[in-house]
């Protein structure tokens, strides 16, 4: 135990606290006002945003407690930011009305962390901006990239967004499922467990009960409001556990600069598109809550590693034997469940740090690894995918990066990573040569760069000699960028020490140049954002004017209620909040209940394809289908699932329909979308037991 904590201010990781909480404040003013002049209660947003600061700064509340074990790990920035969600998530599974103590514990995080941040001198505006600029990029990434909207189910009324949405409609089904049945399903024809890296589902479903919204309104709000706010706090707490011990000030503007960039990206969006960057990744639910957990588990294990202060783990370090042999297995299979891509690459780098740094030789470093290799690789077998990728090597360079853009792809792709290498050669030797590089990689001094190589290389061999459809390869190869970045915040963050002054003319020489590359980054990062929101904001116009064709933009913008009884009007969108309703009845009524498709209006049937259609009506619903299955086998979308039951596609009771149907998944009962003249409702049918 040390006391150096309590003597000293420590705003670094305060300040990280208070800039997430930012963002997640902008983001839910984001959706409601991006919901202005529709029927949006007010409560859930709210509730969002009380889960989401409590995720973002709740660490705060024990940090006072912390200081008092600083260097161990339980004290360290990276768990106390992942405290907050693994005491959120089963409060969501088991006690929901708990919602108002967490949204009391973040106010207060938050204020604490916001009072912490701006204690000492100097630092303050970097911090601010950065925060407003990644609220702002999230929201453009989330709500204007076509996979969630505020206005979704208004979207699919008027045919407004993009066909990606299907991948919010699976995976929300995937949550509703889970949310009521307990069953990772899609729900297509009764409820079939699903192969699949489902963790991600199950966290949602149960933040969801937190916010009082379905899983499929979760996705639209609490997605982007809690989630995306804390995978970039856990990438930025990842950077302080990796400075410099010594260094403890608040960061200044060159971390906050790669804090933003690195997320934004240094080149405009459609140079990052041709050469395959996956800039909007971070959308996809299931890489956000790895990464959530995988960096802040990282962070943790570094805190662990450096606690030693360089000696032999020993019998008697009983709390390090707890998280290394417990708590660290857990969390990897936890990652392993929510993205497969993301543990397999946290393994292979877990496998190359045991044997360059000789932990191996350590009995307790040993059974950590063995231990955490099983759980992992047992989780890792069970969320396979069938038919899922195939070899064929180059695929990726040949579908998904431009031809002329080929040459520059690996300068491009992997800019953070030579970026890094330039940096830390640099530090060591400002004029290395290989015979010192290898001297240097011999001793161990760049074991940083030596593990973000290594996974960089791993990364992209799935890319290099398989076809993945969906650019899903990128779920691999995307990764070596969060590590190097993490390493360029951690050198970013402490003060550097220059070897030699440099002359007075290099000195004025390198600040313009400095200047120069700061103002085109900022140029990029800004023009960046406004492109995406330009998009949410065109989408969003789009949607009221396909409501109110004929409207002023002061109807469209105003709350005079034209919109709401256009939207009452309109007879796509009259079906689909029909179908929603069915998810506000009680859960004991829902658990017993099915839902037969409807027919899919004409404005649905443009968008989707006959394997996606049917995820709209589960997605909504909240409620698994009744022989919901298209006629043909479909490929993708978990539907491997029905082709391997008994009976096939068509499963064991081919011939029944109906009532009949429904009682041989063991529902009691059938809703019906009926349209007449009057209104567009939902029906039961009690199924009588035959």
């Amino acid at each position: 135990m040390s006391d150096r904590g309590a003597a000293e201010p420590k705003p670094a990781g305060a300040t990280v606290s208070a800039a997430a909480g930012h963002i997640v404040l902008v983001l839910a003013a984001g959706y409601w006002l991006a919901r202005w002049g529709f029927e949006t209660p007010s409560l859930p947003v709210l509730r969002a945003a009380g889960l989401g600061l409590f995720l973002a700064s709740g660490g705060e509340l024990a940090r006072t407690w912390a200081r008092r074990y600083d260097g161990q790990w339980f004290a360290s920035e990276g768990w106390l930011g992942l405290c907050p969600l693994l005491i959120a998530a089963p409060l969501g599974a088991a006690l929901p009305v708990a919602w108002g103590l967490l949204s009391v514990l973040g106010l207060l995080g938050f204020g604490l962390a916001v009072i912490r941040a701006h204690a000492g001198r100097g630092g303050r505006v970097a911090w601010v901006a950065a925060a407003v600029l990644m609220g702002c990029w999230f929201a453009g990434m989330a709500w204007g990239h076509g996979y969630a909207n505020p206005l979704f189910v208004e979207g699919l009324a008027t045919s407004a967004l993009h066909k990606t949405t299907v991948d919010t409609l699976f995976h929300s089904t995937i949550a509703s499922m889970v949310e009521l049945q307990g069953v990772a399903s899609t729900g297509l024809d009764g409820v079939l467990p699903l192969s699949y890296h489902v963790a991600s589902h199950w966290l949602l479903a149960w933040l969801g009960r937190l916010c009082g919204v379905a899983p499929f309104d979760f996705y639209q709000l609490g997605y982007p409001v809690v989630i995306l706010p804390a995978m970039w706090a856990a990438l930025l707490r990842l950077g302080l556990a990796l400075r410099s011990r010594a260094a403890e000030a608040r960061p200044g503007w060159a971390f906050w600069g790669v804090a933003v960039a690195g997320m934004i990206g240094f080149l405009p969006l459609e140079a990052q598109r041709a050469v395959a960057i996956g800039w909007w990744r971070p959308v996809s639910e299931s890489y956000g809550v790895s990464l959530v957990i995988g960096l802040s588990l990282l962070s943790t294990l570094v805190a662990c590693y450096r606690s030693l202060e360089g000696r032999a783990l020993a019998a008697r370090d009983w709390s390090r034997h707890f998280f290394l042999l417990l708590i660290l297995p857990v969390l990897l299979a936890a990652t392993a469940f929510a993205k497969s891509s993301t543990a397999m690459l946290m393994l292979v780098g877990g496998a190359f740090a045991l044997w360059r740094l000789r932990l191996y030789r350590n009995r307790w470093w040993l059974a950590c690894a063995l231990l955490t290799a099983v759980v992992s690789l047992f989780v890792l077998s069970m969320v396979k995918i069938p038919g899922f990728a195939t070899l064929r090597p180059l695929a990726f360079l040949r579908s998904y990066v431009q031809r002329d853009a080929i040459a520059v792809w690996p300068l491009a792709y992997f800019a953070w990573l030579w970026l890094l290498i330039a940096l830390r050669t640099r530090a060591l030797e400002p004029a290395m040569t290989l015979r010192s590089l290898l001297a240097r990689l011999r001793a161990g001094e760049l074991f940083d760069l030596e593990l973000v190589c290594v996974i960089a290389v791993v990364a992209s061999l799935p890319d290099a000699i398989l076809a993945i459809p969906g650019q899903s390869g990128g779920y691999f190869s995307d990764l070596h960028r969060w590590l190097a970045l993490a390493f360029l915040l951690a050198l970013a963050a402490r003060p550097g020490v220059p070897t030699t002054e440099p002359p007075v003319a290099e000195r004025r020489v390198s600040t313009l140049g400095a200047v120069a590359i700061a103002a085109v980054l900022v140029g990029v990062v800004l023009g960046n954002t406004a492109l995406l929101l330009q998009r949410v904001v065109r989408t969003n116009l789009a949607i009221r004017r396909a409501l109110l064709p004929r409207a002023s933009l002061a109807q469209l913008l105003g709350r005079s209620g034209a919109l709401r009884q256009a939207a009452l009007a309109d007879p796509t969108l009259q079906m689909l909040e029909a179908t929603r309703s069915a998810a506000r009845a009680p859960r004991a009524e829902r658990l017993k209940t099915g839902l037969i498709a409807p027919p899919a209006p004409a404005e649905l049937s443009r968008v989707f394809g006959e394997c996606e259609l049917p995820f709209v009506w589960t997605a909504l619903s909240g409620l698994p289908l009744v022989g919901g299955l298209p006629e043909r086998q479909c490929q993708y979308f978990g539907y491997w699932s029905y082709e391997r039951r008994p009976g096939g596609w068509d499963g064991p009771g081919k011939s029944l329909s109906g009532c009949e149907r429904a009682q041989s998944w063991g529902f009691t009962s059938v809703l019906r979308v009926v349209r007449d003249s009057r209104s567009t409702r939902l029906e039961r049918e009690r199924c009588e037991p035959r």
